[in-house]
């Protein structure tokens, strides 16, 4: 074999390990990002997750997002933990049976004021878990009843101080909320004054897509509720990328 035809096997090689590099990499970046989702009826509430899946199509950045969901109305963290002690639980064989990116674990609303200790027990045991499955963990701050919005200070120091000493993001849903019920008629509520409306699983929806992402949610024109003017959208998707990106820097961001 002369040295030319050496040459050009060698250049033949050296183009067809780029090209498949190439394609190697476009493919990992059209993967989806894989979501599970475990809490109660502050998720499941007009089908949340669903939504931060779509705003995936939305988002300036088109980005493939899929969302699963294992909740149950009142569930707790402790109460997850607490039942595979016992018994086989369908939590545990959902985040040890597929591959997950990131698994949001949304707990108790009243967890935070009346059951800190079990809270934090059950997420270091939560947490180890999802770090041995090789998925990052996100924490859903829930936000203060309609009744008690001085609830929230204490609500996100124990989201904060959890995101801190675990290494896993937050996702300031609750302090979204608060700004939104503190700075404008807008009402996230719904009747009862725990669970979210339309507008307040948008609001949610939207915070927890910037933490999965790092993007500004993009809301689709079939989302508006008929009581909400396009202003007042914008107004949402802003202060959720605004508290995203301003009060927990140190925790959310890549080191």
């Amino acid at each position: 074999m002369n040295y030319r035809k050496i040459i050009f096997y060698l250049i033949l090689i050296c183009v067809f390990g780029f090209v498949l590099g190439n394609g190697q990499n476009s493919l990992a970046s059209n993967q989806a990002i894989r979501v599970l989702f475990i809490g109660n009826s502050l998720t499941t509430f007009n089908d949340m997750p669903l939504i931060v899946e779509k705003m995936g199509s939305t988002a300036k950045e088109k980005i493939s997002i899929e969302t699963f969901m294992i909740a149950r109305g009142g569930d707790s963290l402790d109460r997850i933990v607490t039942s595979r002690m016992s018994s086989p639980s369908k939590y545990f064989k959902w985040i040890e049976s597929k591959k997950w990116d990131y698994i949001v674990l949304q707990d108790h609303s009243k967890a935070p004021i009346s059951g800190r200790n079990q809270m934090i027990r059950a997420a270091e045991v939560l947490v180890e878990i999802n770090q041995k499955n090789k998925a990052d963990t996100i924490f859903f701050m829930t936000w203060a009843p309609k009744e008690k919005l001085h609830q929230i200070g204490e609500i996100s120091m124990v989201y904060n101080n959890l995101s801190k000493s675990l290494g896993s993001k937050v996702a300031p849903v609750g302090l979204a909320w608060d700004y939104i019920t503190r700075n404008s008629t807008i009402d996230l509520y719904d009747f009862d004054g725990i669970h979210p409306n339309k507008v307040g699983t948008l609001l949610t929806a939207c915070t927890i897509f910037s933490t999965i992402t790092d993007q500004q949610c993009e809301f689709s024109s079939g989302d508006f509720p008929k009581n909400l003017s396009k202003k007042d959208m914008e107004y949402l998707r802003d202060t959720a990328w605004k508290v995203y990106s301003s009060s927990l820097p140190k925790y959310n961001k890549e080191n």
